[in-house]
């Protein structure tokens, strides 16, 4: 579960399993579907991620580039203890860790949510200054990755902190070419509570490298209203190298035995909106109901790997499709 989602959210899951009713968001009009859909296989065989050398949970990861690095933080409770670790591959399943990621992580602060360009100018989510009874709204930060350590770390510069009250940058993520920012927003109302509202916001990158928020964008991910208007929440994004595809977290607090999911939304080209939204069901085979959350996709599109709540802890699966 992201950070900012309150840990008695697994209690929302426990109060009401009992699986009943129709999902409204089954993938409809498949003859329109965007080819990018029938190019792939459907995601199948969800196996465990091993960290070797670690053993405490591991949520929100994200794939490097050139698929030699795995980024993850740890439980965001206690929030003051959450920090952003990285491990290097030695198989598709199998990771090597190597420590906490020097230079992102502050004292007392929340640190996670990773993810980095081709560039590799790293973006990730921090309260280190966040403090909106004073103004400073910004969560979003980044700086150059070398290694194993972040550098040159700052605010992301721009218009990007929420201004309205009770906003929040929950999480974010860079497209791989490093110029657009897709910022997940969630509006709270109660301390220690699930997001009231959320949405999706796209920011480019200027020529200084201060973001901008783009309202003209927005009904690239206008699908996600539909989520919205059937009493959902929506987070954690990722974007595939083609552009084509967004991989999105669902809950609906309201109907726990939805769970938490992960759905695909597709497009032909980079130009048009993402529509058609589909569950990954194999990435829900392992709990009843699921609890899987935080996808992200390698660079040759064929692997998604994401967090699942097994038992009391956090851990990294996989999925994988072929192409057809």
């Amino acid at each position: 579960m992201s950070r900012w989602l309150a840990a008695s959210a697994g209690a929302l899951l426990l109060a009401g399993c009992k699986e009943t009713g129709t999902d409204p968001f089954l993938l409809q009009g498949a003859e329109a579907a965007p080819a990018v859909r029938a190019a792939w296989t459907e995601y199948q065989h969800p196996e465990r991620v091993t960290i070797t050398g670690y053993d405490d949970d591991a949520m929100e990861p994200f794939i490097s580039p050139d698929g030699a690095t795995l980024f993850f933080n740890n439980n965001n409770q206690p929030p003051e203890q959450t920090e952003l670790h990285y491990a290097t591959r030695v198989t598709d399943t199998m990771f090597a860790y190597q420590g906490t990621l020097f230079g992102a992580n502050a004292p007392a602060a929340l640190d996670g949510v990773a993810s980095v360009d081709e560039r590799g100018r790293f973006y990730f989510t921090s309260t280190r200054s966040w403090d909106p009874l004073n103004g400073k709204t910004q969560t979003i930060f980044s700086g150059l990755l070398n290694g194993g350590a972040v550098r040159e770390v700052q605010e992301l510069p721009g218009d990007t902190a929420p201004q309205e009250r009770g906003w929040i940058n929950m999480d974010a993520v860079i497209e791989p070419g490093g110029n657009l920012l897709l910022i997940g927003r969630a509006m709270f109302t109660r301390p220690n509570s699930l997001p009231a509202k959320t949405q999706m916001r796209i920011a480019q990158r200027t020529a200084t490298g201060a973001f901008l928020l783009q309202p003209q964008l927005d009904p690239m991910v206008a699908a996600l209203e539909d989520f919205h208007a059937h009493g959902a929440i929506t987070y954690a994004p990722a974007v595939s190298y083609d552009g084509l595809e967004l991989y999105i977290t669902v809950l609906y607090p309201k109907v726990p035995w939805r769970g938490f999911r992960i759905f695909r939304l597709s497009r032909n080209n980079v130009d048009e909106p993402f529509q058609f939204p589909e569950p990954i069901d194999a990435a829900h085979q392992g709990s009843k109901p699921p609890y899987v959350e935080a996808p992200t996709i390698t660079k040759d599109g064929r692997r998604l790997y994401y967090h699942q709540r097994d038992g009391e802890q956090f851990v990294l699966y996989t999925v994988s499709r072929t192409m057809r």
